[in-house]
């Protein structure tokens, strides 16, 4: 009896495995995915990843935040400290892969005189902060800037064997308290920006 359920098995198994088997020439079913669901880089690196099994399609590759990671057929460019998503497109399908760049936190900022901004080094640690013009701009031992005259300075820390760096502008106007009387006018400008000004 034992026997005969055991053969009865047997049969039903080799026959499920000829139902299911692909045909010859045929490959199993394949999904695409990417050959990596993380990235890490420092700022100014690049890496390329790419999508296996995509038969061939074409793939849309779209970064979630340029500032902080750039993408172009598949290779991945650090822009600035941070966290953003890439994502492959093939036809409905959606890949992601998490990119994790080590770098500060900005690049370039513009502040006014006596003004302060809170620089970061993001996925790392920073130490040794140092201003190349201290009457421009200062920087304290955890990365605090602060605007003291107008002027270009350059603002660094070392992290991870690399140096950083990021630039700081002090615009500075042609003046700032003017008298007028009905009909006068006068012009004013907006030196040591590296941007245009907007005039409200």
């Amino acid at each position: 009896m034992c026997r005969r359920r055991f053969r009865l098995w047997a049969a039903i198994l080799v026959l499920c495995a000829a139902l299911f088997r692909p045909a010859p020439g045929v490959s199993a079913k394949v999904k695409p995915r990417l050959n990596t669901a993380k990235v890490t880089m420092w700022k100014g690196d690049s890496t390329t990843i790419y999508v296996n099994g995509n038969k061939g399609l074409p793939v849309t590759w779209k970064t979630g935040n340029a500032n902080v990671a750039k993408v172009s057929n598949g290779t991945i460019r650090g822009i600035r400290g941070g966290t953003t998503y890439v994502t492959a497109s093939i036809g409905k399908k959606k890949l992601r892969c998490k990119v994790v760049v080590s770098g500060l936190s900005r690049r370039r900022i513009v502040i006014r005189e006596k003004q302060t901004f809170a620089l970061k080094v993001c996925n790392a640690k920073g130490s040794g902060w140092t201003s190349t013009d201290s009457s421009v701009a200062k920087v304290s031992s955890s990365g605090l800037v602060t605007a003291v005259s107008p002027g270009s300075a350059e603002i660094s820390c070392k992290s991870g064997g690399r140096t950083l760096t990021c630039m700081v502008n002090v615009p500075c106007l042609n003046t700032y308290s003017l008298s007028l009387n009905q009909g006068d006018s006068y012009l004013l400008e907006m030196s040591e920006s590296p941007i245009a000004g907007v005039w409200s």
